[in-house]
């Protein structure tokens, strides 16, 4: 092969290499653009997560702020069934003291009318007249009593 032929094949294979580059050289920029798109939807990928993340840990603390003032509901509940309690305790109890009082008014509210029976009594016995006006009981024993005497 003479220096002709060499210098043809090898511009031959200079056109080859050059037409090789550019392809290649067009893939390598079409891999840098996809390479930035990838980079670039890495990053907003990024920032969804981490949105996701403070979403998440922001729910999180709404839950357990919602627990505790579930837990804090409950305890006011049992306090206050607590107090309702002692409260119907304390009516019952108030219950008995009335029914108590009233059966003692009424013991004496009997005594009361014995005592102004056994008074009218002795009255009619000591012939003695109420005076007009006088309806107090201890006026009339007083009135007696000076009379007896």
């Amino acid at each position: 092969m003479g220096a002709e032929e060499k210098l043809v094949a090898l511009e031959k294979r200079a056109s080859l290499d050059v037409v090789v580059v550019a392809r290649l050289r067009k893939e390598w920029d079409e891999l840098l653009q996809t390479a930035e798109r990838l980079r670039s939807k890495h990053c907003t990928t990024r920032k969804e997560c981490d949105q996701s993340f403070q979403e998440r840990d922001q729910a999180y603390q709404e839950c357990d702020d919602a627990q505790q003032k579930v837990d804090s509901l409950q305890a006011e509940l049992g306090n206050m069934m607590t107090q309702k309690l002692e409260v119907e305790n304390d009516c019952v109890g108030l219950a008995v003291d009335l029914v108590e009082a009233r059966r003692n008014l009424q013991v004496e509210s009997d005594e009361l009318g014995i005592l102004s029976a056994a008074l009218g009594v002795v009255c009619n016995d000591l012939e003695v007249v109420r005076s007009e006006g006088t309806s107090s009981l201890t006026a009339r024993a007083v009135e007696i009593m000076a009379r007896v005497l």
